[in-house]
């Protein structure tokens, strides 16, 4: 192969030369054989400087190997076409970019090889692609942010035109779409929401036509579907483009969250409303206003009710000075006192003060506390005006009562001296003239004893009575034989029973225990009570007094109680009122049972006093059934029980209590003459003293064993006697001697240390367990020996 220069002729070399990319030829080692003018202006080298490696010069050092690279798989015929791209450094322009394809070539004559090619400028287009690459990643990058941004949103995201047709969809959750996505590209509104083409279609049209956005919220196409959503409607391109190029984004945000706490908030503002009125209602009702104190601040706030109560106006402020000058005097301390308490203890508080001379008011209220330290006080206040007034009321009106009920108490107690005094007078000298068996005066003395004890018993009803209706009965529990008391109560009414020829018939349950818990005074009377009324009212027949046990246990029995008899019966109308005080059912007839009708209504309420209640059941002509259950307790191994006091007769002691030196202190002549005789029989002459004062005299010249003393006495009372013995003649016994019964007397007595009591009317047998009482713990007799002597 020849040179250029030497075998191709002008022409070529000229068109090679005027070429507009440069040529050129190399060896196989790279070295440039020839380079044409053209090269020149690519590279700023003039064609002289480029030949052999000069070329290499304006290489950028980095693109040699590349080129070396390229001339190798050219040289060894791995392409046909090597093409590479290189840089070089132009002198003026700098930093250029290049594309040269070379070639292998063969002469066919000398089979010589070389290297053809050309090189081309191409920065610009390089620049370009460079540029464009650029802004596709950043289109990708802004594709990949929208993306991101739209999906980071919980709105859903459409682009449309101004034919309304979706162009593009974005959501985060494509599961949103009630369509998959790939459906809505390419459609109109109308298409995809069919039924809210309407809805959508003002909007966007508002849009185009203004520029402006528009926003709509509507509910989900579904009723069913409890959702709301928010559509806004934005121009995403410029006004002046021409209008098929025009775009529109469509976003929807669920709204559901945000609607229904708008509709929770209206709710509750209708509720809080609601409350508010209702609030204010009850404390119209109640009287009653509420209030808060800003410790920090000063600040009060009332409610309207409080500045009504406190009569301020509705649009007056008030302070705290201002209220404790509402206040009477002395209460404005009080307040102010419990309000600072409130505040340093950080307790509520709760007082009543007064304001205005005439209201009563009570505030209640509790600190708010905040690091430890009182912010506010919360609290209502109420107007209790017309509840003290009622409070005072019933104050006045219970004193009135307790008044009332003392003064019943007091002549109670005179009436029971005053009828029992003579009652006293009269028994005794029966008793006496019975003991002297007069037998010609036999009959009157009996009939005289049983009008006394008649008119005793009458008295001791309505005492009795009176005692529990002021609940001054109290049960006094000792161990009782139940069938040795109920036999006493038998045979008490077997003479009667006789002597109108009906049979009384007792029957006890097996089951029942021997001993019981009980108060034998109260059993007694009940059955008394009942039993007599059963004989009283039965002309023939029979009376039966039944005990069953209910229940039994270890430590408790319950026993109903049956009396039932076959007398005349109580009129249907009477059922209702039997047990009421002073009723007693009167025969058509003529009244021929007589009574107060106080002994059902005393029997009822002992019954009561056990918790139980009495039943009846009458038939007129066939009888009366009355019946009660009580629960009594089982004497237990552990328990204290009394024991049995000894029995012994007053004859045994007549005439042998001599050695006692007795002072009778009584006012009454006839009361004391009975006692003198009742004395006289047991061999004691007293000192009988008929005041206080004649007492003392004999007490300081005497010495006394025993002193009976009378409690009503003119001048100095009982009472007051037995104080002074006590005090200053501690050996002397006292035995307060009292037609008194009620309750409260012996209460009285027991602070001056006088706890034995002798009620009149006097018997022996009362009276002789005192004498004997003494006489025992004097040394004077020995009961043991006196009874050893009876025969």
């Amino acid at each position: 192969m020849k040179n250029f220069d030497q075998t191709t002729d002008q022409n070529l070399q000229e068109i090679l030369h005027a070429a507009p990319f440069g040529f050129f030829k190399l060896d196989l080692d790279g070295n440039a054989l020839f380079v044409s003018k053209s090269w020149e202006d690519i590279t700023g080298l003039e064609v002289g400087v480029s030949l052999g490696k000069g070329w290499h010069s304006v290489l950028v050092p980095e693109d040699i190997p590349v080129i070396a690279t390229a001339i190798r798989a050219a040289t060894t015929g791995q392409k046909q076409t090597v093409a590479f791209g290189f840089r070089i450094h132009h002198p003026q322009s700098g930093i250029r970019f290049c594309r040269m394809d070379v070639r292998l070539i063969q002469n066919e004559q000398d089979r010589s090889q070389c290297l053809i090619g050309y090189v081309q400028d191409v920065t610009d287009d390089h620049l370009t692609h460079i540029k464009l690459k650029e802004a596709e990643s950043r289109q990708r990058e802004m594709n990949t942010y929208l993306t991101s941004l739209i999906a980071s949103l919980e709105d859903i995201v459409l682009e449309i035109d101004t034919e309304r047709r979706f162009i593009n969809v974005w959501a985060k959750d494509e599961t949103l779409f009630f369509l998959p996505k790939e459906k809505f590209i390419g459609k109109t509104i109308a298409e995809v929401f069919p039924h809210m083409e309407s809805l959508f279609s003002a909007p966007i049209t508002a849009a185009i036509r203004t520029g402006e956005p528009q926003e709509f919220e509507y509910k989900h196409i579904d009723p069913t579907i409890d959702k709301w959503f928010k559509a806004k409607v934005t121009m995403v391109s410029k006004t002046n483009q021409p209008t098929e190029q025009q775009r529109l984004a469509l976003t929807i945000q669920d709204i559901t969250s945000r609607i229904k706490q708008e509709q929770a908030l209206k709710q509750t503002k209708a509720l809080l409303e609601r409350t508010n009125q209702i609030l204010e209602s009850s404390q119209k009702l109640s009287n009653t206003g509420g209030w808060e104190f800003d410790v920090l601040t000063g600040e009060m706030f009332w409610t309207n009710q409080t500045k009504l109560i406190f009569e301020i106006g509705e649009n007056d402020t008030i302070n705290y000075q201002d209220i404790l000058t509402l206040c009477d005097p002395g209460y404005d301390y009080i307040f102010d006192q419990h309000i600072r308490r409130s505040l340093e203890k950080k307790e509520p508080h709760d007082f009543i003060f007064r304001i205005r001379d005439k209201k009563w008011l009570r505030s209640i209220g509790f600190p708010v506390v905040e690091n430890n330290c009182v912010v506010k006080l919360r609290g209502a206040t109420m107007d209790i005006t017309e509840q003290m007034k009622t409070t005072q009321a019933l104050l006045e009106a219970k004193n009135k009562a307790e008044e009332a009920a003392q003064a019943k108490t007091d002549f109670l107690s005179v009436m029971s001296h005053e009828i029992r005094t003579p009652l006293n007078g009269i028994i005794g000298i029966s008793n006496l003239l019975k003991m002297n068996r007069f037998q010609d005066h036999q009959a009157y003395v009996d009939n005289l004893i049983f009008s006394a004890d008649h008119l005793l018993q009458l008295i001791n009803d309505i005492l009795d009575l009176t005692k529990i209706d002021s609940d001054h009965v109290e049960l006094v529990q000792n161990e009782v034989n139940l069938f040795e008391l109920l036999q006493r109560i038998t045979n008490q009414f077997n003479s009667l029973a006789e002597s109108k020829n009906i049979d009384l018939i007792t029957f006890v349950d097996p089951g029942i225990p021997e001993k019981i818990i009980a108060d034998a005074v109260r059993i007694n009377q009940i059955l008394n009570n009942l039993i007599s009324n059963a004989l009283k009212y039965t002309d023939a027949g029979k009376v039966t007094v039944a005990l069953q046990a209910l229940s039994c246990d270890a430590h408790k029995v319950t026993i109903r109680f049956t009396i039932k008899d076959t007398g005349i019966g109580i009129p249907e109308e009477y059922h209702e009122v039997i047990f009421d005080s002073f009723k007693q059912v009167q025969q058509p007839a003529s009244r021929k049972h007589t009574g107060t009708g106080l002994g059902l209504a005393i029997t009822k309420k002992l019954i009561e006093l056990h918790n139980s209640h009495i039943s009846m059941e009458s038939t007129m002509g066939k009888g009366t059934t009355f019946r009660f259950d009580i629960a009594f307790d089982l004497p237990q191994s552990n328990m204290a029980i009394d024991q049995p006091s000894i029995s012994y007769s007053v004859d045994t002691y007549a005439n042998k209590l001599g050695d006692l030196r007795v002072l009778l202190v009584e006012d009454n002549p006839i009361n004391a003459m009975v006692a003198q005789k009742q004395l006289a029989y047991f061999g004691i002459v007293p000192d009988c003293a008929y005041d206080g004062l004649e007492a003392l005299s004999l007490l300081k010249n005497n010495a006394y064993h025993i002193a009976f003393i009378d409690l009503h006495m003119p001048g100095m009372d009982g009472q007051a006697l037995s104080e002074f013995v006590h005090k200053h003649y501690p050996d002397t016994h006292i035995v307060i001697s009292t037609a008194d019964i009620m309750g409260d007397v012996r209460v009285r007595l027991s602070e001056i240390h006088a706890y034995d009591i002798l009620n009149k009317p006097v018997v022996l047998e009362k009276l002789l367990v005192f004498l004997l009482k003494v006489a025992e713990q004097r040394s004077i007799i020995s009961m043991e020996s006196a009874l050893d002597e009876q025969p």
